[in-house]
Formats: C-alpha cells, sequence, structure tokens
C-alpha cells in the first residue's frame, strides 16, 4: 500500500490596504469578548457587563514600488495617524471601518519590501449579491 502526500504552496493574495497593494502571504484574524464581573454578598460572581472587542487582523506579505521604494512606509504612517477608516477585502470576506494599529517594514535589499500590518475592525461581513 503506497500513500503520498501533496503540498500546496498558494500563491500571495493581493489585498488592497487604501491605495497599497501588499501581496499578502500569511493572515491571522483574532478577536476576543471582554467581561466584567462584580462579587455578590454570597461570594459568588455576577455578570456587569459583556461586549466583543474589535478583531484584530494580521496580514504579512511584500509590497513593491519601483520608482519610490519606501513610499509604502510613508502611505502607511499617513494612514496609522489619519482617522479615517478602511474596508478590506481578503479571499472573499470583508473587514469593515479597519484602522491601522501597528505596521512594520524591512528592507533587506530585495526588489521588494517585507510588510507585516496589523489592523483593527468592528465589521466582518460577506457582501450580499
Amino acid at each position: 500500500m503506497s500513500t503520498s502526500t501533496f503540498l500546496e504552496q498558494r500563491k500571495a493574495v493581493p489585498v488592497y490596504i487604501g491605495d497599497m497593494l501588499l501581496y499578502c502571504e500569511s493572515f491571522t484574524a483574532e478577536a476576543e469578548r471582554t467581561v466584567a464581573e462584580k462579587s455578590t454578598v454570597d461570594g459568588d460572581a455576577a455578570l456587569t457587563n459583556t461586549f466583543p472587542r474589535r478583531a484584530k487582523l494580521t496580514l504579512t506579505g511584500r509590497v513593491f514600488n519601483e520608482e519610490e521604494p519606501l513610499m509604502n512606509v510613508l502611505m502607511l504612517n499617513d494612514m496609522l495617524r489619519s482617522a479615517s477608516v478602511l474596508t478590506v477585502e481578503y479571499r472573499g470576506l470583508y473587514f469593515g471601518n479597519c484602522r491601522i494599529l501597528s505596521y512594520k517594514a524591512a528592507d533587506t535589499g530585495k526588489s521588494f519590501l517585507d510588510l507585516s500590518l496589523t489592523l483593527s475592525s468592528d465589521n466582518i461581513y460577506i457582501p450580499e449579491e
């Protein structure tokens, strides 16, 4: 009996962050709920409030700009300091009301910049057709 394992390598997914095109090689989404409790007289805990926090999205990949290689850093810095929000689409899923929380760009001597970008979003959806 012979078994074969096929390892598939997916191409980077193009993702627009504002006007910047990121070729995304890795994506992570995480979210959590905050729960507030208060002690009761008999020693139990009473739930006083609960609410979901904004989701954190981390996209890692590469960006290109042949004429001005560090222009993407300037664009990210402007978006980080801006009060405007973005909508980001990744593989058919939309993330609305996104704000940039952090970014890390590395010039490693290649024709592109390595980029890791963390966004927050409070609206995750698939658009109706």
